[in-house]
């Protein structure tokens, strides 16, 4: 799908197969935008076994992406996916793998030395209890340092949201209000600090890392308690709308994360000492963005429609839902999803990574560490990276999907290497995954109600391990005064 100007060694797919792909992405897009008034949001939350091993390595390895992904929007450029491979010839030696939604050459080799640098500290570290908290800090410090773009962000809005749910603590007349204002008041001057490059590194840091031993200390108090039930009542179906709660808990959430996740890979050295003695990193490049696929015959829903099904029941009543929905201006919405600017498409990172394991023959148990197969993410699935690892030959594991899509998706390279089999198996994969979403729109049309509901694209609960809490009183006694979050 690259442009075979860019990359001579891969067979573009057809102009026609384009657009017989994407023509329904966009009539599904425009679909669910035009009913969205009917959504219900549906429960992403996310939970492992701590005792089941399997469940405990997948999560250490979605959460090596999660580390890597330091960049807030963009389109998700550094979202990133890993899998971890077992050597063949030697059995104490493994090979870390990722790939990146849209990163340069340069950033990708950055990304590498932060991983090595990650997964050398966890080899270093000592087993001495009572220098576990050292190392935790150093690589938590690590790892803010590296997604400081990201972490900032989240900063900010914490700060918005909380600023935001004290006005509303001072409008309600309940006793419980005075309470939780004031631990969003200590809250608020915590996080009030400068994010910008003028605050070292290593200042940022410690903040940062002070800010998370209060979050994870939070939901232990009332009002941490009382904070976490109005962000799911404002989540709720039929509840009046405070969603500066739930965006507040979502921030929180996305800030303790990064200590959970170097939690995992001490869970992991524990587990699994060899997967820190002798190891290697490598990446992907990532993909070609394609152009923006465009025809004129494609901007209606009536043209569209008439291309998606040759049962004449079923044209005949999703033409008649399309006429319907024309007073929300359907044509008009597949019109502007067609002209925007971020619609081109690319491979996305853990479909990539998938790609690359087909093309080397490694889609086999004896080729993962313990036979695992597993490729993990920094995020949940979008529905398309799900619906393709659903309909793939072979079988492996990914995270569960956040069922949002989108549709700068696209399918992996075919190299001529490959030949007519690599373009057979394509066009297979294409048309599979394309009767899903086919199934989904007219499902829209029958239920007359939106398939999925715009959500965040992270799992607001993600893994998590218990923290180590010795030392956290007393790291917070200076900053807190007074104030009693047990």
């Amino acid at each position: 799908m690259s442009p075979s100007t860019v990359e001579p060694e891969i067979i573009p797919m057809k102009s026609r197969v384009i657009h017989k792909f994407y023509e329904p992405l966009v009539l599904l897009s425009a679909l669910n935008s035009a009913t969205r008034e009917t959504a219900v949001p549906v429960n992403v939350m996310a939970s492992i076994d701590a005792d089941d091993d399997k469940e405990v390595f997948q999560a250490f390895v979605y959460k090596l992406g999660h580390v890597c992904d330091r960049v807030k929007g963009d389109y998700g450029a550094t979202i990133t996916s890993f899998y971890v491979l077992q050597d063949q010839n030697n059995e104490d030696q493994v090979h870390y793998w990722f790939a990146s939604n849209q990163r340069t050459h340069e950033e990708l080799e950055y990304t590498k030395a932060h991983v090595e640098g990650l997964l050398n500290k966890v080899k270093n570290a000592s087993g001495d209890t009572s220098r576990q908290r050292s190392v935790f800090k150093a690589l938590l410090s690590d790892v803010l340092i590296f997604n400081r773009p990201r972490v900032g962000y989240y900063i900010s809005k914490m700060m918005e949201h909380a600023t935001k749910c004290i006005s509303m603590c001072l409008d309600i007349p309940d006793e419980k209000e005075p309470m939780i204002g004031e631990i969003l008041e200590v809250l608020v001057d915590l996080i009030d600090f400068d994010t910008s490059a003028n605050t070292s590194d290593q200042v940022f840091a410690e903040r940062c890392h002070q800010i998370i031993i209060m979050l994870e200390r939070l939901p232990l108090s009332p009002s941490g308690r009382a904070i976490a039930e109005r962000a799911a009542e404002g989540r709720m179906p039929g509840v009046p709308s405070e969603e500066c709660w739930s965006d507040l808990q979502h921030m929180i959430n996305r800030t303790v994360a990064y200590a959970q996740s170097v939690r995992f890979m001490l869970k992991a050295k524990s587990n699994w000492p060899k997967l820190f003695k002798h190891f290697d990193v490598s990446y992907y490049e990532s993909s070609a963005r394609m152009p923006r696929p465009f025809r004129n015959k494609s901007q209606t829903a009536e043209g569209i429609v008439g291309r998606m099904t040759r049962k004449t029941e079923t044209m005949t009543t999703f033409r008649a839902f399309v006429l319907h929905l024309q007073m929300f201006d359907l044509d008009k919405l597949i019109q502007t999803e067609y002209r925007r600017e971020s619609f081109r498409p690319i491979v996305h990172s853990e479909v990539l990574l998938l790609d690359q394991l087909d093309k080397k023959g490694l889609l086999e148990k004896r080729f993962f560490f313990n036979g695992w197969m597993y490729i993990g993410s920094s995020k949940p699935t979008c529905k398309l990276c799900d619906h393709f690892f659903e309909k793939y030959p072979a079988k492996i594991g990914r995270r569960p999907t956040h069922g949002n899509m989108y549709l700068s998706w696209r399918f992996p390279d075919v190299l001529k290497s490959q030949g007519d089999e690599g373009v057979q198996k394509r066009h297979d994969m294409l048309e599979r995954v394309l009767q899903k979403v086919r199934e989904e729109a007219f499902d829209i049309v029958k239920m007359k109600s939106p398939s999925s509901y715009r959500r965040d694209d992270s799992f607001t609960n993600s893994a998590a391990l218990p923290p180590d809490r010795a030392g956290d009183v007393d790291d917070l006694a200076s900053l807190l005064g007074q104030v009693d979050l047990d």
